[in-house]
């Protein structure tokens, strides 16, 4: 299975890239400057969701965690939750990409398009900022994404 590295397109203010992580102290999904080469708490596994419609978008695995991301509430912020124990009406993990590995692009939730993932914060980022489920705010550098294949 194929894992990426999933970056904002908001940087630190001494302009470092910053990746989707998972704390390891909290367990918070928060964005986070480069961990050690192939750090499994910045590694994501894009998963097809299939019910009996079909695909019905992805949910995204870590890999230090085997947990998925969830937006449980509008414009607050994600959490992780295990995949064995969840339906995806109830704990909102699935997700639309319709970006590539070349640019930029909004991550949305399958449910509600006007959700999307979205790092906290209006113009200064930093390791540990929280992700959120954030209202659509028109191609902000904090609600576009970038997946980036990681070669294991």
């Amino acid at each position: 299975m194929i894992s990426y590295k999933i970056s904002p397109k908001c940087v630190t203010p001494s302009g470092e890239t910053l990746y989707l992580t998972v704390n390891k102290q909290t367990k918070q999904v928060v964005v986070w400057t480069e961990m050690a080469d192939n750090d499994s708490a910045q590694l994501w596994t894009p998963i097809p969701w299939i019910n009996g419609n079909g695909i019905q978008g992805f949910v995204l695995l870590n890999q230090m965690t085997n947990s998925i991301i969830a937006a449980p509430n509008n414009n607050a912020e994600v959490t992780l939750i295990d995949p064995k124990y969840t339906t995806m009406q109830e704990q909102r993990c699935s997700w639309n990409y319709s970006g590539s590995t070349e640019r930029h692009d909004a991550l949305q939730l399958y449910q509600n398009t006007d959700m999307n993932l979205n790092v906290a914060g209006g113009g200064s980022w930093n390791n540990n900022t929280p992700v959120l489920a954030y209202k659509w705010g028109n191609n902000q550098v904090n609600e576009l994404w970038k997946f980036i294949p990681v070669c294991q």
